[in-house]
């Protein structure tokens, strides 16, 4: 495991965004997930809640195959943010995004955060599973809204 900071590989960015794009594209959601091109990836990266250096790979060798991302979206002084977690498809079942998730809550920690949020889809069984083993609990639920475009697909 290393942070994305940390790999060393000039096609780092490329391997992370497509890691990135195939966990999301498999995440459970209200709507189906629209994959993003590199440049669009890029300028969400570097929002001030995203840091780079917080993004958590799991590798097989020198391939990244797992990823989480910590975020500080308040601030030094408000909750973190675990989010993203998810393994390429080849590799789950193995403990990656447990493990994962478990450093990125240490890491959480050990900047001295005040409380961590993380959330997921109801029916993704698999991290509500892993979020209950780390002591994460449910809290006042969120609702979601979705609403098409009348001239939209069905």
């Amino acid at each position: 495991m290393t942070t994305y900071g940390a790999l060393d590989d000039p096609d780092k960015e490329r391997k992370l965004w497509e890691l990135y794009e195939e966990v999301n594209r498999d995440m459970p959601g209200p709507v189906e997930y629209k994959m993003a091109g590199l440049a669009e990836w890029r300028k969400r990266m570097a929002s001030p809640a995203h840091r780079l250096d917080e993004v958590l790979l799991a590798l097989a060798g020198d391939e990244p195959v797992g990823l989480t991302e910590l975020c500080f979206p308040s601030g030094p002084d408000g909750p973190a943010v675990i989010e993203n977690t998810g393994t390429r498809r080849d590799h789950r079942g193995r403990g990656v995004a447990t493990a994962l998730k478990y450093a990125s809550v240490e890491r959480a920690l050990a900047a001295g955060v005040i409380s961590i949020i993380t959330g997921n889809e109801k029916d993704n069984g698999a991290i509500l599973k892993i979020n209950g083993k780390l002591g994460f609990r449910p809290t006042v639920p969120w609702l979601s809204y979705t609403r098409r475009r009348p001239d939209g697909p069905a």
